[in-house]
């Protein structure tokens, strides 16, 4: 999603005085099946994700954990 329609749904929704908005059908959608999900399921799947990103060759980035 580009940054434009997030700063326009953000910036409407505090003239609107509405403290939580998410922009986009897909983001809604995760944020939904974020709470409906076990925990069980949620932590495996989060698991399995970390071990894939493991897996990838790192490049540098910058961050903490990675070399510039």
């Amino acid at each position: 999603m580009d940054a434009e329609p997030v700063i326009r749904a953000g910036y409407e929704a505090c003239e609107a005085n509405r403290p939580v908005v998410i922009p986009g059908a897909f983001n809604r959608f995760m944020s939904i099946a974020a709470r409906v999900t076990p925990t069980g399921w949620a932590l495996k799947m989060a698991d399995k994700h970390a071990r894939r990103l493991q897996r990838l060759p790192q490049t540098g980035g910058g961050g903490p954990n990675l070399p510039a």
